[in-house]
């Protein structure tokens, strides 16, 4: 016979475990008439017809009695509609429905770039290891092989794909310039707010040397193949090669990587070079969650505690959590909700409402961890070819691959 487990009623009737042991109790006891399923000496709830149909009068009887203290209807502000696209809302939804988690890309709109570009400013100026210095630094020395590469061709792109504030390439694109070849700087990213901020410093650098470009782009699903390919229309296609950058740890940040990386190949020239850099799996890496602006001492690092507040969920709704997950190789910052939520969402004649349980976690950020084998595997059973690693060591590992497009 088939039945519910106790986790599976809890999320299809926003209860308690509490609750499904209350009716399990009852129903043995002779006070509901639910069909009881006994194994391995445990009681659960028969998946029947007639089951759910007094499933559901329990489950609406129980809501209409939660109290204000266990329960807790929210509703997103007016910012939140004006900031995301219906269809980015509906994403939104349906990742939290299906996964417990809020899809990444989307803390970066809005007031979110803001705090994000105020982060990285703060490790660009820290002095101490980290992943933007490192990614500069491995940078600066690939570059040697990079134009030597790029030698036969009159031009060079850069493809900046994620371009946080564009800080890391500083540089990078400075040096380009002085080899005369550096012909665009195009950025392409979720977020029209970064995409502002790196135009701005870009153009601060560089001056009007440069063409600058800007995609917005999920690159989770939508390529951009229109940016790689422009100048195939002009007189120097031919000459004419783009370094496709893909860095500062992004890949390790997507549910499904594969996805960003099949859509980057699927954008790219077979000559053009993908650039990827990232923080190495160690112990010490691991134990890293400070994400904070200046010692800021919230429960969340801005950029993340801005999205939940668009949803109107507040902090005195949820705990926070950082662990490393052994069996998904990767560190994930969670929150726990201290009471059930709805999360009342309504977009044209479109209205969804998400029930989140006490003691339900949702994921907001996670890191997956490579070692430099396993990064260069990733990469090519999606197509790309290796042509070179480079590694800077110290308390901890960062790496750059160098790529061959499709």
């Amino acid at each position: 016979m088939q039945y519910f487990k106790h986790i599976e009623l809890i999320r299809l009737y926003n209860i308690s475990d509490k609750t499904v042991r209350n009716w399990i109790d009852s129903a043995v006891a002779g006070k509901i008439n639910l069909e009881i399923y006994e194994k391995n000496g445990r009681s659960y709830i028969a998946n029947t017809l007639g089951n759910n149909a007094i499933l559901d009068n329990l489950a609406a009887r129980s809501k209409k009695y939660r109290n204000k203290r266990a329960h807790r209807s929210v509703c997103p502000d007016e910012d939140f509609y004006r900031l995301y696209e219906s269809s980015e809302i509906r994403d939104i939804i349906s990742t939290l429905e299906a996964h417990r988690e809020l899809p990444h890309q989307y803390r970066y709109k809005g007031e979110g770039a803001k705090y994000w570009d105020q982060y990285l400013h703060k490790l660009y100026s820290s002095g101490t290891n980290n992943m933007l210095l490192a990614t500069s630094r491995l940078l600066h020395l690939t570059l040697p092989y990079l134009l030597e590469i790029a030698n036969s061709y009159k031009h060079i792109n850069v493809i900046d794909v994620g371009v946080g504030n564009a800080l890391v390439l500083k540089d990078f694109l400075q040096l380009l310039g002085k080899s005369g070849k550096l012909k665009k700087y195009v950025g392409i990213d979720i977020s029209s707010e970064l995409l502002d901020i790196a135009e701005s410093n870009v153009r601060q650098w560089l001056g009007d040397s440069i063409i600058i470009e800007k995609y917005i782009r999920d690159i989770s699903w939508q390529r951009f193949s229109d940016a790689t390919m422009g100048d195939s229309f002009g007189e120097d296609a031919a000459n004419t090669i783009n370094f496709v950058l893909f860095l500062g740890g992004i890949m390790p940040n997507f549910r499904r990587p594969e996805v960003a990386l099949d859509t980057i190949r699927n954008s790219i020239n077979k000559n053009d070079l993908l650039l990827v850099s990232d923080k190495l799996d160690t112990d010490a890496a691991r134990r890293f969650f400070d994400f904070s602006i200046n010692g800021d001492k919230q429960k969340l690092a801005r950029y993340n505690q801005h999205l939940l507040s668009l949803m109107g969920i507040s902090d005195d709704l949820y705990e926070v959590e950082h662990s490393f997950d052994e069996k998904e190789m990767s560190r994930q910052i969670l929150i726990k909700f201290k009471v059930a939520v709805s999360l009342n969402f309504e977009v044209g004649s479109f209205k969804k409402t998400l029930d989140i349980p006490k003691g339900e976690r949702v994921l907001l950020w996670r890191g997956t961890h490579f070692s430099a084998e396993k990064l260069v595997d990733v990469f090519q059973s999606q197509g790309f070819n290796t042509l070179q690693t480079t590694k800077i060591k110290g308390n901890e590992e960062y790496l750059m691959l160098t790529f061959e497009g499709a």
